[in-house]
């Protein structure tokens, strides 16, 4: 079986029962997780399964292009390791395999890809199987010679994590040095230039705090800095800057001179690097909200020219504003913007590390047909939830129960639910245009014509039994709006949009 050897039909089949693992499968699903934990290989975690190393997805191709998406059993990230655990295998595995190695090979060459050319595809078998699926394997190895290997049974798990843990040759990993430095002559870096100043009072609190025996606590840590065309730039700390020379101009104390860890080993870095640098950085050691992010990543891209990689972070900020003023980073639509697919869709924290780690890529074309609408049809959403609890209140009697219900609000995990379940559809519905047509129905005056989902406001005199009705069935969790778009309001448009 060669790379387009295969119909789309095995290939769908084989990425949707490569996930289904027997009692014994996941047994040795489990013992490889144990070895791996035991030698720190991955981390000692009760639960791996909502963790990056369980989260990771692969594509599977067909013809050339990108088909379904697959599973990880584990990714190991400081090996790139693809690891794939079989109990035992046939045929079917062994296609699975194929497809997975080349798709992999194909998929490497793309400018998003995620694994690049480097990564290795793993799979660790427990039983030995026959000499026909053995030499089969030998081929993939054949084809794939750097990035394919195999092992069986629990000495082979034992040979796979001796390769990682004795590589061949140990090299001196790379360190800058301290010095002592003048506080007034650290610049700051031009995208970090936001000071929040409650935490720079929280810092002159905790580097001025009385210990038990009298003495003042002081400084307990190093700043980081570069130096770059003849100048010292931070690259962290900003805040605890900010706070010595507080220190200095308003209190008793005094620091002339700070230690600084100079990142000595990267000074004949381009600037572009400098300045990804100092964003990666601050990504590390920052707790930020997301819209953090989306603003240090405009900046960022801004200042390295590259508007291709601003361009996103630019409109999420700007929809995040338009939705919520206030406090745009709890505007309900960051997951909708990274989503690429189903599976995706309960994997939040892991699939939004593309807007933390600069890594949100979309188009003019796809922010106009796809990500505009979708706010557009939160901002109709939020207005028909509004207007109709102005008519009936926070809470209205039910006219079949005759019980007092709350009445619809706008809930961010509800909205943000129909806004996720919108923008995965678009990997789902076969037809782009009629996808597109679907959201801008939605957009402009579907909240307004259509009675059954959330009935047209007047006055509550003018509700009939099946408005009420209506009323009661709309979604107050996220589950129940994810259905409501998924199972009635996306089929009912496709049909009106595909029979006119």
């Amino acid at each position: 079986m060669n790379k387009y050897n295969y119909t789309k039909k095995q290939a769908i089949s084989l990425a949707n029962s490569a996930s289904i693992k027997n009692k014994n499968g996941k047994k040795w699903e489990t013992i490889v997780e144990t070895k791996f934990k035991k030698n720190e290989i991955l981390p000692d975690i009760k639960d791996l399964n909502k963790s990056l190393f369980k989260t990771k997805t692969y594509w599977f191709y067909n013809g050339g292009n990108r088909l379904r998406t697959k599973l990880i059993d584990q990714w190991l990230p400081k090996f790139n390791h693809i690891i794939e655990n079989k109990n035992s295998i046939g045929d079917a595995q062994i296609d699975e395999f194929i497809i997975a190695t080349d798709s992999l090979v194909s998929d490497s060459s793309e400018e998003d890809s995620q694994f690049g050319d480097n990564y290795k595809y793993i799979a660790l078998i427990r039983e030995t199987p026959d000499k026909r699926q053995t030499e089969r394997l030998d081929s993939i190895r054949k084809n794939h010679p750097t990035n394919f290997e195999y092992y069986f049974g629990e000495r082979g798990l034992e040979e796979y994590m001796d390769s990682l843990t004795n590589p061949i040759e140990k090299k001196q990993l790379p360190v800058g040095k301290v010095e002592w430095t003048d506080i007034n002559w650290l610049l700051d870096n031009e995208i970090n230039r936001d000071l929040d100043m409650v935490h720079v009072y929280e810092l002159m609190d905790s580097l001025l705090a009385e210990m038990r025996n009298g003495s003042v606590r002081g400084l307990v840590r190093p700043l980081i800095g570069i130096k770059a065309n003849g100048k010292d730039y931070l690259v962290d700390a900003h805040h605890l800057k900010k706070a010595i020379i507080l220190i200095n101009k308003f209190t008793q104390w005094n620091i002339t001179k700070v230690p600084v860890y100079y990142l000595t080993h990267l000074e004949d870095c381009t600037e572009e690097e400098l300045t990804m640098l100092m964003s990666v950085i601050n990504v590390l050691v920052k707790k930020w909200n997301p819209f953090n992010y989306v603003g240090l990543w405009e900046k960022t891209y801004d200042k390295l020219n590259e508007e291709d990689r601003k361009f996103p972070y630019t409109k999420l900020r700007e929809e995040m504003e338009r939705l919520n003023p206030a406090d745009p980073a709890k505007s309900p639509i960051l997951h909708a913007f990274c989503i690429s697919d189903r599976a995706e869709e309960k994997d939040w924290g892991n699939n939004t590390k593309k807007v933390t780690f600069g890594q949100l890529k979309f188009t003019e074309e796809d922010y106009t047909k796809k990500y505009k609408p979708i706010v557009d049809s939160i901002i109709k959403l939020k207005e028909r939830i509004t207007k109709t609890r102005g008519v009936i209140g926070k809470d209205y009697i039910n006219k079949d129960t005759q019980e007092k219900e709350k009445s619809p609000t706008n809930v961010s995990s509800v909205l943000r639910a129909f806004a996720t379940e919108l923008s995965v559809q678009g990997t789902e519905i076969s037809d782009k245009e009629v996808y597109y047509q679907i959201l801008q129905e939605l957009a402009n005056g579907y909240w307004d014509s259509k009675n059954g989902v959330l009935p047209i406001w007047t006055d509550e005199q003018s509700y009939n039994i099946k408005n009420w009705r209506s009323i009661s069935n709309f979604p107050r969790r996220a589950n129940e709006m994810k259905f409501l778009v998924r199972d009635e309001i996306i089929p009912t448009l496709e049909e009106d949009l595909t029979s006119e």
